[in-house]
């Protein structure tokens, strides 16, 4: 499928969760609404020329490949192990990247913010470079951010909770 136009899941009379499954190119816009999610279970999703805003939530559910930038995707993510980035992950200096749940194995370079909420896994190099900010916390749940592989901070790391939930780095 591929969709130039716009598809509204903030609308009122939305319902609460689409899932999509198969090969999705979206060079339009999807907007997510308040308690609503965007479910792709299984195939690819190229939103590189689309645009992906939330509040509501991309839900990667099973075996996809996601192409994005964070430019192209403002919504919050929750990601399962099945699914792959196959390129390295960039957040340029004006730009946020939001992760709900789950784990990335690709690199990640920072020189804008990382929010995440939940638990979150980055297996994957992770570069920080001056004037970025990993935020653990920030987004909803008890945050859980697990780095992987040993990393030098050049930037900011924020250990924050948007309710009485407990935030930790590992």
């Amino acid at each position: 499928m591929n969709s130039p136009g716009v598809l509204d899941l903030a609308h009122p009379n939305a319902p609460g969760t689409v899932q999509t499954i198969g090969r999705l190119l979206g060079n339009g816009t999807v907007n997510i609404g308040t308690n609503r999610s965007w479910n792709v279970a299984v195939g690819s999703l190229d939103v590189d020329q689309g645009l992906v805003n939330g509040p509501g939530s991309l839900d990667l559910t099973g075996a996809v490949v996601l192409s994005f930038t964070t430019s192209t995707v403002r919504a919050p993510m929750n990601i399962v192990a099945a699914a792959t980035i196959p390129a390295n992950v960039t957040v340029p200096a004006t730009d946020t990247l939001t992760l709900l749940s789950g784990t990335i194995d690709e690199p990640i370079t920072n020189s804008g913010l990382i929010r995440t909420g939940g638990t979150v896994t980055l297996n994957g190099l992770l570069t920080t470079n001056t004037g970025s900010v990993l935020r653990v916390g920030g987004a909803v749940g008890s945050p859980v951010l697990t780095v992987a592989n040993s990393f030098t901070n050049n930037g900011l790391i924020e250990l924050t909770s948007t309710s009485n939930a407990n935030s930790s780095m590992t």
